[in-house]
């Protein structure tokens, strides 16, 4: 299935669709210019990823959309990595601890792997106001705000781009 059909069948709003269609294009974008840096990407995976990585909104705008994402999209039969992906794009991702305290299972969703974590950035790029919202909510020396930082941190030695975007939000580092 490919994810406009996803859209369609799940219900997913048509701000999520825009939204997630934004989200991708930035993906793209760093993929691109992290396999410059001899990284190997996986262009499809972030594609695909970047553009369902919200479905879970068609059922729930807390927390639990992810969760809710990579369930409702490996019953659609996507590949279990695209799954992750919507899993893992939460904040910097919560650790098993953070998730319970949220209402989730006790399991890390953590982005591991380069597309996870291209995803993940790109979603925390594609609105400026939402990096200084999770901070604002978890508080700026808290441990999801020191991960989010690390993540930026990554992607821009990886030649992401986006220093400018993050150095305004932290300050000089």
């Amino acid at each position: 299935m490919e994810p406009h059909a996803a859209f369609r069948r799940l219900k997913v709003p048509k701000d999520v669709v825009a939204h997630s269609e934004g989200v991708a294009r930035i993906a793209d974008a760093v993929a691109k210019r992290v396999a410059k840096r001899g990284v190997e990407v996986d262009f499809k995976l972030v594609h695909e990823g970047a553009l369902l990585h919200d479905v879970g909104r068609a059922e729930t705008h807390g927390l639990a959309h992810g969760l809710a994402g990579g369930r409702m999209l490996r019953g659609l039969g996507f590949d279990e990595r695209v799954a992750r992906i919507a899993e893992t794009h939460l904040v910097s991702g919560l650790t098993a601890a953070e998730a319970k305290r949220s209402g989730l299972p006790a399991r890390d969703f953590l982005p591991e792997t380069i597309e996870e974590k291209i995803v993940c950035y790109a979603d925390k790029l594609s609105d400026k106001g939402k990096v200084g919202r999770i901070l604002a909510f978890s508080g700026r020396r808290s441990k999801v705000a020191a991960r989010m930082r690390k993540l930026f941190s990554e992607m821009e030695a990886l030649g992401a781009g986006g220093s400018s975007f993050y150095r305004g939000i932290w300050g000089k580092r």
